[in-house]
């Protein structure tokens, strides 16, 4: 997509609607594509910072987890934005995980976890994957391509898809977790083992999670508000910033 110059980009935006904003840039829907757009603060505001080639470079990465970019904005043969299509949800630090239901979730992580197999056999390295999972009722995305790059890790000895996992995991169960069950996990050690391993499987830590709070709710939990009793009553300190609304 070629834009004449930066005047007919900004008019462009003025159009769509805005998504919000993180430390590298602003968000933008377009609503008749379906796409999001992502620009840098810099080139909004001095127009200099302009987005490599490799931006692209998972466009062709087929899975339904992983939002990758898929085009480019270009003004003066540079690229001064890209798209991706667009992710609906809501971010995980922006939801209560008390009010979830739990299979529901679950399920949505045990079907993306093929999809970390996929980015991990394509030679693709996830950052920040905690901060840009998305969530809407029975599937997650993971959006913001700035936060992933071709790895150096071999893929055939399984380090990339040990560390892409690692990423994974740690955003899922910190969601479910911190400064709400971390006192349970601590009291229960097959939890807690899981809870601090970097091998642990997702899969297997969510079923025995869910298993261990109905056991103590004395009925099988639907939401997680089923086992409220079970919240935290000893301090810990925090690791997962959450929007204030959801505390």
């Amino acid at each position: 997509m070629e834009m004449k110059n930066k005047e007919e980009f900004k008019r462009y935006l003025s159009s769509l609607k805005e998504l919000g904003f993180g430390s590298s840039g602003v968000t933008y829907y377009d609503t008749k594509r379906s796409k999001v757009i992502k620009v840098s603060h810099d080139y909004l505001n001095e127009g200099i910072s302009y987005y490599s080639e490799d931006i692209l470079a998972f466009k062709d990465c087929q899975n339904n987890t992983y939002i990758f970019a898929d085009d480019s904005i270009v003004i003066d043969d540079k690229i001064v934005a890209y798209t991706m299509p667009f992710a609906p949800g809501k971010p995980l630090y922006m939801t209560d995980p008390l009010r979830i239901k739990y299979d529901n979730f679950m399920n949505a992580v045990i079907n993306s976890m093929t999809d970390v197999e996929k980015i991990s056999n394509y030679g693709v390295e996830s950052f920040d994957v905690i901060y840009n999972m998305m969530y809407s009722s029975k599937k997650l995305s993971i959006i913001d391509q700035d936060e992933y790059s071709l790895s150096k890790m071999k893929t055939e000895d399984s380090d990339l898809l040990k560390y892409n996992f690692y990423q994974f995991n740690t955003s899922v169960m910190l969601f479910l977790i911190d400064s709400y069950f971390d006192n349970f996990v601590s009291d229960n050690k097959v939890l807690h083992e899981m809870y601090n391993s970097k091998d642990a499987n997702i899969k297997e830590f969510l079923i025995l999670f869910k298993k261990s709070l109905s056991e103590y709710a004395s009925k099988e939990i639907i939401t997680l508000n089923d086992a409220k009793g079970a919240l935290d009553k000893r301090r810990i300190e925090k690791k997962y910033i959450r929007d204030i609304r959801c505390i």
